[in-house]
């Protein structure tokens, strides 16, 4: 596939930006986030009853009506790596030709290839917070590739702003409902050198490997059989995405023994013991108390990592991780919030309290983010809403084990994007469990009827 850039612009916020909002602080939310990007790709079906230069020239001028709300997505991050210029850059945005038709790409997706209809950006200090890429296929099918910085906004901020614009687009903009507050920063402050001293010391490392990237599609009667089966020995019924969850990080610990035995017969040793370590993102919005002005239209990084920690095994019991799953999400409440939002003096045990499992020497260890339920398959600009969502591909020599949980259409089954080393991903994927419960690599066409 063959993706050329036929135009490169800024769009800018329609109305200037006040000048008290000229900088943005990150919060201490912020500062905790361990990965810089996020890549978004959103699939449209052609529509017949637009023209190809409508949707264009709509998608940019409905983009820099949004833009006057959401004026930090059009800033550029400072050299202090802690501020947000707000002077309306803008947008970096992108138009491209696709060399065939989305069919026939959907047909077997190359995941590698998907990356190329999301903009180029690095997001390091000194550069833009948001790039937009505009992909029209052979068919007048339409890809919008979005990469922008995690420093600044998390999954469900992103489900708020393509929301918002989509909104725009269709003119079915709701007055009544609250604008976007950027206000984290007011609840969480982080001005002391020592939390990112902490952050750097929790986040997981670069492994060094043969990093790959599969979707593992479950449907809904497969999880379904999934929480009866972690339910069967009186354990409680976990969520779906709990579940799901349970089962790749219980996969995953398998595989990693299996290839751990292998290294300690090369070299003679016939026991040994370690610990697997599993982080969970979990969204602060609902668990926040009224009083703070923390709502489900606050933008910015509004996530906390749940910890669980369990010895390796090549047996795990399903149920009880789902268990260790849910009491490590269930530690992320109203009270931790509170700390989380007091003075340096609660602030400071709060997360050195919450994050001393990240800093336990373990064995191996995979994070999860899930995407579920923030709105991405209503993003409607006025020609239907999307027919398939990706995320982030990779293929690299270093990376971290990492898997990111993404609705499938219907909003009942999950999509699995898991990313970890070539050698131990094939096991999993090979794995009589994962066989049992999940497609690998689907084709999305079906989305199509």
């Amino acid at each position: 596939m063959e993706v050329k850039i036929v135009s490169e612009i800024w769009v800018r916020p329609s109305s200037p930006t006040p000048t008290h909002l000229r900088h943005y602080r990150l919060s201490l939310l912020d500062q905790i986030i361990p990965v810089p990007i996020m890549p978004f790709i959103f699939f449209y079906k052609h529509d017949e009853l637009i023209s190809l230069n409508q949707q264009l020239e709509l998608l940019k001028n409905k983009l820099s009506e949004t833009l006057s709300d959401f004026y930090v997505l059009a800033g550029k991050i400072m050299e202090d790596d802690l501020t947000v210029d707000c002077k309306d850059d803008g947008v970096h945005y992108v138009e491209a030709l696709v060399d065939c038709e989305m069919r026939e790409f959907l047909a077997r997706p190359d995941l590698l290839q998907m990356n190329k209809l999301v903009p180029s950006g690095d997001m390091l200090k000194g550069t833009h917070v948001a790039n937009i890429q505009i992909n029209v296929f052979k068919c007048g099918s339409l890809a919008i590739g979005l990469c922008i910085s995690h420093k600044i906004i998390d999954g469900a901020g992103v489900g708020i702003f393509m929301n918002a614009w989509a909104a725009a687009a269709r003119r079915s903009v709701d007055y009544s409902n609250p604008k976007p507050n950027f206000n984290s920063t007011s609840v969480f402050p982080a001005e002391n050198p020592w939390l990112r001293e902490v952050a750097a010391t929790a986040a997981p490392s670069l492994n060094p490997g043969n990093f790959i990237t599969k979707r593992l599609v479950f449907t809904s009667p497969c999880i379904e059989k999934l929480r009866e089966e972690a339910a069967a020995g009186g354990c409680q019924r976990p969520t779906r995405v709990q579940v799901v969850s349970a089962l790749l990080w219980k996969s995953h610990m398998r595989a990693f023994c299996k290839r751990q035995e292998l290294k300690n017969e090369e070299k003679g040793i016939t026991s040994w013991s370690s610990k697997s370590l599993l982080n969970h993102a979990v969204n602060l919005r609902p668990r926040t108390r009224a009083e703070l002005p923390i709502t489900d239209r606050t933008v910015g990084n509004m996530v906390w990592f749940a910890t669980a920690v369990t010895q390796h095994s090549l047996a795990p019991d399903l149920g009880f991780l789902s268990g260790k799953i849910s009491e490590a999400i269930a530690k992320i409440d109203t009270d931790f919030i509170d700390r989380l939002s007091g003075e340096e003096a609660e602030v400071k045990p709060a997360v050195l309290e919450s994050l001393k499992d990240s800093i336990t020497s373990v064995s191996s260890r995979i994070g999860f983010t899930s995407w579920c339920k923030l709105g991405f398959y209503d993003v409607d600009f006025g020609w239907g809403k999307p027919i398939w969502i990706g995320g982030l591909a990779v293929k690299a020599e270093a990376f971290f084990n990492v898997v990111v949980l993404i609705e499938t259409r219907d909003g009942m089954g999950i999509e699995a994007w898991v990313t970890t080393d070539e050698p131990e991903l094939e096991v999993m994927v090979s794995d009589p469990e994962i066989v049992r419960f999940a497609l690998v690599d689907p084709s999305p066409l079906h989305e199509f009827s």
